[in-house]
């Protein structure tokens, strides 16, 4: 019997994979992360970038509130066409924890033994965990690795006016910050009316069935070797509010 493990947090994109993932396999666990506190948060970012930049990002995600969900009908209407379900699982269809990190997570993992661990969206996984098993970690990263490492690769490589690598990169899980192993990686081409509220959702429906693909490749022991990515590398973060308008403003990236 195949066994497949997602550590995810609680997001559309987690739902959906889940969801094509028990369509396609005899076994598939859950282990939902919660998100890290706000506080924890903001002071590891304002360490790391300062505080007037993480006021920025903080100022951006209030407005993040607001926006998206006058993108939930066009959303709704990417996923219908895809025939994808993001609908949130029950809370018996998965096992909440604080953190991936967590000692429980790896004693999870010893118990179920899975045959390939499959990762969205969490916090970085440490070494703990990796080491807890010999099965394989994926990650469905959204952008295009090494030049968009982080987060929001894909409204990253529109806002630097590079459209060529706007997509996704399906990756082997390391104690990098998507520095694995590149499997598979596809572009997208974000049409007219697209924004960042949107891109997400574009980039999930491609991924979404390269990931389940991976997963397949690796239990009839046809995964990729993989390859290391060449080129320019760079960790991006969230962007701050005035830097979403000036971009918007000067580009017309939203």
């Amino acid at each position: 019997m195949s066994k497949v493990l997602v550590l995810a947090t609680a997001c559309s994109p987690a739902w959906m994979l889940v969801r094509e993932l028990r369509r396609s396999f005899d076994r598939v666990d859950v282990i939902i992360e919660n998100k890290e506190p706000a506080g924890t948060f903001i002071r590891r970012r304002i360490r790391k970038l300062g505080l007037l930049k993480t006021l920025g990002q903080i100022a951006f995600s209030v407005y993040g509130r607001l926006a998206a969900p006058q993108n939930r009908s066009r959303n709704r209407a990417h996923l219908s066409r895809a025939g994808l379900d993001d609908r949130p699982l029950a809370g018996s269809e998965f096992t909440r924890v604080e953190s991936v990190n967590d000692p429980q997570v790896a004693e999870i993992i010893r118990t179920l033994r899975p045959d390939v661990i499959l990762i969205c969206g969490t916090r970085i996984i440490r070494s703990a965990v990796l080491g807890s098993t010999d099965a394989k970690f994926l990650n469905a990263h959204f952008g295009v690795t090494p030049r968009y490492r982080g987060v929001h690769g894909g409204y990253w490589a529109l806002a630097q006016k590079d459209p060529e690598n706007c997509g996704v990169t399906i990756h082997v899980v390391d104690e990098g910050v998507d520095t694995g192993a590149i499997l598979h990686q596809t572009r997208i081409r974000p049409g007219a009316g697209e924004n960042f509220f949107t891109y997400p959702t574009l980039q999930a429906i491609v991924a979404t069935p390269l990931l389940v693909k991976a997963a397949r490749d690796c239990l009839d022991g046809n995964l990729p070797a993989g390859a290391v990515g060449v080129g320019p590398s760079r960790q991006w973060y969230h962007q701050t509010l005035l830097e979403y308008f000036w971009t918007g403003l000067r580009d017309g990236v939203w």
